[in-house]
C-alpha cells in the first residue's frame, strides 16, 4: 500500500489498484490519520481494506450515525479495529452512506446510513465496489 506521492514508484508494477482516502496502517503502525481534522476525529460509517502478515485480505464495514446500531468510527478507531484483526497494512475506503456490505445469499448485511432512509430499501446507488468471490 502506498500514498499518491509514491504512485510513480509503483505505477509500472500495478495490475490492479484501488484508491483510498488514507493509509491508516503501514507495517503495523498507524499512518496518515490526520488527527485533529473533522474527517479523522469524527465517528462516521467507514469501509476499510487491509492485509495481514500472511497476505490475507480483510474487508470490513462499520455502520454509523445510528445510535441504536452504531456510532461509527474515527480513523484511529478504524486503524485499531484493522490491527486487532491482524492487519499490518490498511486503508480507509469510501464511507458514509456508501458503506455497504452485501452477501450473495443475504443481500445487504449491514445497516447503511443514508440521510433519507434507515432501511434496506433505500441503499445508495454506488458506481464502484470491491468483489470477493
Amino acid at each position: 500500500m502506498g500514498t499518491s506521492d509514491e504512485y510513480l514508484n509503483y505505477k509500472d508494477k500495478l495490475t490492479t489498484a484501488v484508491g483510498a482516502s488514507h493509509v491508516i496502517l503501514r507495517k503495523g503502525k498507524t499512518d496518515n490519520l490526520s488527527i485533529g481534522t473533522e474527517f479523522s476525529d469524527t465517528r462516521h460509517p467507514r469501509t476499510a481494506a487491509g492485509v495481514t502478515d500472511d497476505g490475507t485480505v480483510v474487508l470490513i464495514v462499520v455502520d454509523g450515525r445510528q445510535p441504536s446500531i452504531s456510532n461509527g468510527a474515527s480513523l484511529a478507531d478504524l486503524a485499531y479495529i484493522m490491527a486487532s484483526l491482524g492487519c499490518v497494512d490498511a486503508v480507509n475506503l469510501d464511507g458514509g452512506g456508501s458503506t455497504t456490505i452485501w452477501g450473495k445469499e443475504t443481500g445487504v448485511i449491514n445497516h447503511p446510513y443514508d440521510n433519507r432512509k434507515f432501511d434496506h430499501e433505500g441503499e445508495r446507488k454506488i458506481p464502484n465496489m470491491i468483489v470477493a468471490y
